[in-house]
């Protein structure tokens, strides 16, 4: 239960951490084309702005237009190229590069084409706030409408057209793009936390490796180990047996031996006891003659003292 649950938490964690990698990627991307010409973050063409200003909202609710944006919106726009510019109309909301801002990017909408001999070369762009309070007159000249506030877009500083907008999400890009706030606490500490969570799963999952090979390993080893003993003791068997066979063919070897030394000794027994009885005889005889011997002394000395 508590390894489903490892798991799952790093499933989700990985997922999180990886979301978070592909819009740092994205972000990063987005951004380094930013440092061209236009200075408008894209990825093939689709880009973003943050709004930082309240011109395209009007102060009253019923002015307020369908595709109106609020300072800290985030807007997105898509790159032109020169033939998208000469088919914009009235209506449009373009960014250009405003010369009344020294250069810098607005996104205003076009409430007038500017014609020389027939062909555009420009547009009259106004604030939705500003067109709430004195609205530029497109049947006027230009000169006529001095009172109004507007601003003049040539193609050549035109850069992309308005697509919509997410609101909010403008200031808290801006907060996450702080280098001293937002990128830490959003960015950088996540990135950290979860490269250190990485870096604990994948020496855990070594440390787990490396058990379960020495598990392996010593498995291993006491297979081997129970083999050999189990060789030493069918040697040690077969040894054993060898010598009981070696053993019985000796006692094999002295029983007949045995056998035959018995069949060879008889005869000494009986030539043995025949010796005893002639030496038995003998000695009878030679008593015997002692006897006779002495009886003949007596004899004589009889004879002797008869004589006398």
């Amino acid at each position: 239960m508590q390894n489903k649950a490892l798991k799952i938490t790093k499933i989700v964690l990985n997922t999180i951490f990886y979301i978070i990698i592909f819009f740092i990627l994205l972000f990063s991307v987005a951004n380094i084309s930013a440092g061209g010409k236009d200075g408008i973050p894209n990825i093939f063409g689709k880009g973003y702005l943050t709004v930082q200003s309240d011109s395209m909202m009007p102060t009253s609710k019923d002015k307020v237009k369908k595709d109106s944006f609020d300072k800290g919106d985030l807007i997105f726009v898509t790159k032109l190229n020169d033939k998208d510019k000469l088919k914009l109309k009235i209506g449009d909301i373009i960014t250009f590069k405003d010369t009344n801002l020294r250069g810098a990017l607005n996104t205003h909408r076009i409430v007038d084409v500017i014609k020389v001999n027939g062909s555009v070369t420009g547009y009259i762009t106004q604030g939705d706030k500003a067109n709430a309070l004195n609205p530029y007159d497109a049947s006027k000249p230009i000169e006529q409408n001095s009172g109004t506030t507007y601003e003049t877009a040539s193609l050549s500083a035109i850069q992309a057209k308005y697509n919509g907008s997410w609101s909010g999400a403008g200031d808290t890009l801006d907060w996450i793009s702080n280098p001293q706030k937002g990128f830490i606490i959003v960015i950088i500490l996540p990135t950290i936390a979860f490269l250190g969570f990485e870096i604990f799963l994948v020496i855990r999952n070594m440390m787990s490796i490396k058990a379960h090979k020495m598990s392996l390993e010593v498995e291993a080893d006491k297979e081997k180990l129970k083999a050999d003993m189990e060789s030493e003791r069918e040697a040690m068997r077969a040894q054993l047996l060898e010598e009981m066979r070696q053993q019985q063919i000796k006692e094999q070897e002295l029983s007949s031996e045995k056998e035959g030394s018995r069949d060879d000794d008889d005869p000494i027994v009986e030539t043995e006891i025949n010796s005893e009885d002639a030496i038995r005889s003998e000695d009878l005889d030679v008593e015997d003659t002692e006897a006779d011997l002495e009886e003949e002394k007596e004899t004589d000395s009889d004879e002797n003292l008869t004589e006398e």
